[in-house]
């Protein structure tokens, strides 16, 4: 993958990515302040998006299951039937480790392939 090459990651940053880094912080401000004044259609919101991206994500690897098995499944009330559900779960446990450890995971190349790693069943 071209984006893991060393001469790749150590290029120059373009300005137009700075500016949305700053942004990037300037919508995280204004995150902290809603998380603050409205938790719980915050954790109602998350969790949409979570199953959202579990389904999307599991969809494109071509493992798909319906929309209640994939909310059980990502809410803890049912365990995996097959294959399938395994790697919708294996998906559900790395979003975990991330949403949990956001602040002390490093994007970089071990990185991305440890957490790629649990997605996978065994």
């Amino acid at each position: 993958m071209k984006s893991f090459e060393p001469a790749y990651l150590e290029r120059p940053v373009s300005q137009n990515l700075l500016r949305s880094v700053g942004l990037l912080r300037e919508f995280k401000g204004r995150q902290d302040l809603h998380k603050r004044w409205v938790p719980q259609a915050l954790q109602t919101l998350r969790q949409a998006a979570i199953i959202q991206s579990t389904e999307s994500s599991n969809r494109i690897e071509g493992v798909t299951a319906p929309l209640k098995r994939i909310q059980a499944l990502v809410a803890e009330k049912t365990t995996p039937g097959d294959r399938s559900e395994h790697e919708i779960a294996g998906y559900r446990d790395v979003l975990d480790i991330i949403h949990a450890n956001h602040a002390a995971i490093l994007i970089m190349q071990p990185s991305v392939q440890t957490t790629g790693a649990g997605t996978h069943s065994t």
